[in-house]
Formats: structure tokens, C-alpha cells, sequence
């Protein structure tokens, strides 16, 4: 038999927490949601301001424009990253064109998909704005802006892959435990199961053996009895 195993159902941990604890354990929960939200795209509005002056306001304008999208990047992943492009290409921003790649790469994965993000990334880092400051010739530059760009996109994308591949192991081992669960209930019923035919049948031995003995003692007295009448049955 199998040992058994443990889970973590939230389901069965739920019932686990006194009442008096479980609103507060809601409201953690909720605090988290929003805070993965709210924390990026706050830093990403810092970094806007960083590196964008107030007196440049179509710079600044799709910085923030970019920051604030992230709010959306859970339910819009691949429509906010392409909402970060224009500040990564006029603002020069950084942390939220990488925060919604890597979103790209951990909820909406796919090579093609993926390929083609990293592409826009390098090419809106790539190229300067405006496109005419753009120097052809300045060839050990370009190579370096170019690499920098490569490098920059596969961070997100290894990063947002790494969690995906994370979290589905993990709901691969949860089923895995409950698999195992189900079949350690299984034998555990099965051996019941025997258990109780066995234990039937040795009553039903012991049973018949006493009846028998019965039927032999009630014989040996019907023979020895001196009462014709009770011989006789």
C-alpha cells in the first residue's frame, strides 16, 4: 500500500480557517492581485518621469501612456505590449515595455507570437527617434545598440517562460497528488474490502463448526438417554 499523500486544496485548507480569520485572509488575497497591478505600473510612471523632463510633453505623454496600460496587461497582454512600444521608441522607457513582454511570455506564449514581440522590442530600441539622427555607417555602435536590444528582450521572455513552465509543473504535480490520493483511497477500500470477506468467512466456519458440534453432542445424548422416547427422537 501505497503512503499516503497530502494536499494543499485551498478548497480543503479554507475549511481549516477559523471564520473569524478568513476575511482577512480574503483581503490579503486581494491586496496581492492588486498589488501586482498597482506596483509595476507605478514604477513604470517613475520611470517616465526619470527619464523624461516635463517640458517634453509628447515624450512624457506616451511614457505614461505606456505605464498605465499595464493595469490591463493581465486581460490585454499582447494589446499592452504593443501599447509600450511607442514609449520605448519616443520616451526611451524601459521597465514597461519589459513588464508586458514578459506578461506576453507567461500568458500568451508561442513561438511565433513571441518572435515577433521580441522583433518590435528590438527594432523600437534599435532605431533612434527621430528616425533621421539614424546613422547607417555607424557601424561598432549599431552593433552594440543592437545587441544591447537582443539581450534586453530575452530577459522577459526567458523570465515570463521560466514562470509558465513553473506554474504548470506545479498543477502537473497537484494532479499527480491527486491521482495518487484517488488510488490509495482505491486500495485502501480494496483491502476493506478483503478484510471483511475474510473476517465473514471465518465467522461462518466457526459458526458451522459449533453448529456441527451441536448436532454431535445433541446426537451422543439422543443415543445415551435411557428415555425410549427421546432415542427414538
Amino acid at each position: 500500500m501505497t503512503p499516503a499523500t497530502t494536499t494543499t486544496d485551498p478548497a480543503e485548507d479554507a475549511g481549516h480557517i477559523p471564520a473569524a480569520a478568513r476575511p482577512r485572509t480574503a483581503r490579503t488575497a486581494r491586496l496581492r492581485r492588486h498589488a501586482v497591478l498597482v506596483v509595476p505600473t507605478l514604477l513604470g510612471i517613475a520611470d517616465s518621469f526619470l527619464v523624461n523632463d516635463v517640458d517634453q510633453p509628447l515624450e512624457l505623454g506616451v511614457s505614461l501612456f505606456a505605464a498605465l496600460a499595464l493595469l490591463l496587461r493581465r486581460r490585454l497582454p499582447l494589446t499592452v505590449f504593443l501599447a509600450t512600444l511607442p514609449g520605448l521608441y519616443i520616451g526611451y522607457i524601459w521597465f514597461a515595455p519589459m513588464i508586458a513582454l514578459y506578461t506576453v511570455a507567461a500568458l500568451r506564449p508561442g513561438r511565433a507570437r513571441l518572435g515577433t514581440c521580441a522583433f518590435l522590442l528590438i527594432a523600437a530600441h534599435f532605431f533612434p527617434y527621430p528616425i533621421g539622427d539614424w546613422e547607417p555607417t555607424a557601424y561598432r555602435e549599431n552593433t552594440l545598440v543592437l545587441i544591447d536590444a537582443s539581450v534586453t528582450s530575452a530577459g522577459p521572455i526567458g523570465l515570463g517562460l521560466l514562470v509558465r513552465t513553473r506554474r504548470e509543473l506545479a498543477a502537473r504535480v497537484a494532479d499527480l497528488t491527486r491521482s495518487l490520493e484517488r488510488e490509495d483511497r482505491l486500495i485502501a477500500d480494496r483491502v476493506l474490502a478483503t478484510e471483511r470477506a475474510r473476517l465473514a468467512r471465518e465467522m461462518h466456519d466457526v459458526v458451522a463448526h459449533q453448529v456441527s458440534l451441536i448436532s454431535l453432542q445433541a446426537g451422543a445424548l439422543q443415543v445415551a438417554s435411557e428415555d425410549a422416547a427421546a432415542r427414538e427422537g
